[in-house]
Parts: structure tokens; sequence; C-alpha cells
């Protein structure tokens, strides 16, 4: 594999959603305080998208499958698909603050999907093109979801490019719809010969969470705090400021 900027750029093209382009916009809501201490660490904190985190039992649905291997049935990918680590934006800029379900504060951030992807997506990851991921979410029936990644056999999801595996992560069920999903997506595979992914921060009790090494400067385009935030956090938005957001008038 080739390190370059050239082979970086066909990653980045290759690796995203056709939909989004240059003039992709996504915003986040997300926690004050997480954000903060994503900021001043130099940080992105991404988690795997499961039951336990998301609430929802059609999330990383291989995680738990049983499928076919040498006439046994068995749970197979569970260790594989606990290291795709995942985080939620949105193509829609006004989500209803109580569509994030936490006690903390929050605050909504926007920036360009082709900047945060690009600025992701890490060269001193040696097999960078395999591990970052950026998709406009599908919505499917349970059932459906159900039908393609519950069971079946282990190899046919064993594709040269790693793309079913991906796919599975991208796939929620069409209750979500209205949140019009974008996934930023990484996969946590240290080895011998790529010592990189050794340098981000895994932790939680079930190693849910994934701190990837991240520089905000100019990322942030715009923030907009909830009205209901019980503080005006002016920490982070003096630090939000100095790395060229504007607050959403």
């Amino acid at each position: 594999m080739e390190y370059d900027a050239v082979t970086k750029v066909k990653a980045l093209q290759l690796n995203r959603s056709s939909d989004i382009t240059e003039d992709t916009y996504i915003w986040r809501l997300c926690s004050v305080d997480y954000l903060l201490k994503d900021i001043e660490n130099n940080t992105n904190t991404l988690v795997v998208p499961r039951l336990e985190t998301q609430n929802d039992a059609s999330e990383n649905p291989l995680i738990s499958a049983i499928m076919d291997l040498d006439n046994q049935k068995q749970c197979l990918f569970k260790d594989l698909m606990s290291r795709y680590y995942a985080q939620c934006w949105s193509l829609k800029d006004n989500l209803d603050w109580n569509d994030f379900g936490t006690k903390n504060d929050i605050i909504r951030i926007k920036c360009s999907a082709t900047k945060l992807f690009d600025r992701m997506m890490n060269l001193s990851d040696r097999f960078y093109s395999m591990n970052y991921y950026m998709h406009t979410v599908k919505y499917e029936q349970q059932s459906i979801i159900s039908l393609k990644f519950s069971n079946g056999n282990f190899l046919d999801f064993l594709d040269p490019n790693g793309k079913a595996l991906v796919d599975s992560v991208m796939t929620l069920q069409d209750f979500w719809a209205n949140e019009s999903e974008v996934r930023l997506l990484y996969i946590h595979q240290p080895q011998a010969n790529n010592p990189f992914p050794t340098t981000h921060n895994i932790h939680g009790d079930i190693n849910q969470y994934c701190s990837h090494v991240l520089d905000w400067r100019d990322l942030i385009e715009e923030y907009e705090l909830s009205p209901n935030n019980s503080d005006k956090h002016e920490s982070l938005q003096k630090l939000l400021k100095h790395y060229g957001a504007v607050k959403k008038c």
C-alpha cells in the first residue's frame, strides 16, 4: 500500500457515499462536556454502535449474529465488530434537542462532511484505506435487517473490501429515518506492522469508546447551544471561537 496524499484522495472518495460531496454539511448534537474534553485533548471520541450504547437491538447486527461455519452455528463476529467505532451526524440542522438522550448540557456543531472525513483519515494508519468510512445511513425495516445480517454463512460476509461488514453498521431500522444520519466509522485494528491505532484511547467498561487523534482547528464552522442548558459554557465558547467557529445567531 502507498501512503501519500494522492492515494489518500482516492480512499476518501471510495470510502464515502457518493451523495456526500464537497458541498455537504453535517450537524451533530453532542454533550458540551464531552466535546470540550475532546477538543482540549485533540481527540474525537467514537462509540461502538450496539444495543448497550444506542438502545437499539438492530444496531451492528453482526455483533450478535449466529453464523454457519463448518456445519456449526457460532457467534463469530463479536470480537471483530466490537472494534467498529462510529459517530452519528445528520444532514439536518434542526433535529430536536430532546432527540439527544442525555441529562448533560447539549451543543449542536456544524462541519463540512468531507473536511471532517479528510481530517480523520490519518496516513499514519498503514491500512487507512480500509479503516475509515463515511456513509449516509440506509434505513430498512427491522425484518429486512434481520434477514440480511442476523444469520447466514460466515464466509459470505468476508468480501475482500469488507463492504458487507461496513454496510451492516451503516444500516438502521426505518424508525430512525427522520434523523437523516451520516455515520463516520473507524475500524480499530492494531497490528505489529500497524502501531498507529495503539495511540488511541480505548475506554469504557466494555471498551465501547475510542478517542481517536484529531486536530479540531478550523473544523467546526458553526455552533449552537441548547436553550435548555444550565450554563453558558464560556470556556468552550472561547475555545470554539479561537478555532474558527461562529455562534449561530
